[in-house]
């Protein structure tokens, strides 16, 4: 077990004691409590802003799972859709604890956590209309996180599909993202953490070459030829999945346990029949932790062309 890991559930182990023996504590914290509960966005910065004055950071503690490998996640215990209300705490008390002179166990950790996923779920309150600056670069990063390297598995090397390990980003490329890298923003479902959508094929796939010359990657497409184009021999450059590897993704590598990827609850794990999209990483992922696989928008997988290139995953409508 991390160091970390066991710094963490150590002290939210001895908050929650401290709680128990002091009345006064336990009703203020609720009182904070009910402060997220409320929603707003001048309300959670409050709270934060509270905990800091009042040096109540070791209650953060509770609030959060880490895993092995330091990754944060939210704790179980809060339930689903109030965690982006908890995570928008938590970040606001990460910058300010950072930026100001209050030491903290966030300053003494805070390096060997991995924070990425928390400020995604923190980027989901409904309530934002724009993401905050001091909450922009983490959650850019975040939505850019991948998952481990899947392994190839037999049965679909034999059935010519996945010849090598690969890496899929967590979240589907959100608006947030492209507006930020590239100042465009094509959705008609508009929502700052809502997915990309309303692109073609050939504009995904142009996409691709732009996130990797952004990041200082060869391109995985040549697009000299107008609307062919052709995937370059051993890419590494950001590219479209395959469909053998996107169910390889989907479906915990070729070994399904559920109807959905995830669940077998649509509910849990998909948006899907709704008026519009909704915000990426709000439902349970998969188990490998990649969110959105069954629901919300369609997902383009790679073909040699558009006329046999498939869709995955199904869409909000």
């Amino acid at each position: 077990m991390s160091q970390a890991k066991i710094a963490i559930e150590h002290l939210a182990s001895e908050w929650e004691a401290e709680r128990s023996k002091d009345s006064n504590l336990d009703n203020a914290w609720k009182n904070c409590i009910q402060m997220v509960y409320q929603g707003s966005i001048r309300t959670l910065e409050a709270c934060s802003e509270l905990i800091i004055r009042m040096d109540w950071t070791s209650g953060l503690s509770s609030w959060i799972h880490c895993s092995e490998d330091n990754k944060l996640t939210m704790a179980p215990h809060i339930q689903p859709e109030e965690r982006c209300l908890f995570a928008y705490v938590l970040m606001f008390c990460h910058h300010r604890c950072l930026s100001d002179d209050t030491y903290s166990w966030i300053h003494l950790w805070n390096e060997e956590l991995d924070w990425s996923n928390i400020s995604v779920v923190a980027g989901s309150v409904p309530l934002l209309e724009t993401i905050p600056e001091w909450l922009l670069e983490s959650l850019i990063m975040g939505l850019m996180d991948e998952v481990s390297i899947i392994p190839k598995t037999l049965a679909l090397v034999d059935r010519g599909g996945v010849e090598n390990a690969f890496a899929i980003c967590k979240y589907p490329v959100s608006q947030i993202l492209i507006e930020t890298l590239f100042g465009d923003n094509p959705s008609e479902c508009i929502g700052v953490m809502h997915p990309l959508e309303s692109i073609s094929w050939i504009d995904a796939i142009t996409l691709c070459n732009k996130l990797s010359d952004l990041f200082d990657l060869p391109p995985a497409y040549d697009l000299s030829t107008p609307n062919e184009p052709t995937l370059v021999q051993d890419p590494k450059g950001y590219r479209l999945p395959t469909v053998d590897e996107w169910m390889l993704a989907a479906s915990l590598r070729g070994n399904p346990i559920w109807r959905f990827s995830g669940s077998d609850d649509l509910w849990a794990v998909g948006v899907y029949d709704s008026n519009a999209s909704d915000q990426i990483g709000r439902l349970q992922p998969n188990r490998l932790g990649i969110f959105d696989m069954c629901g919300n928008v369609w997902e383009w997988c790679w073909d040699h062309d558009d006329i046999y290139a498939e869709r995955k995953g199904g869409s909000w409508m």
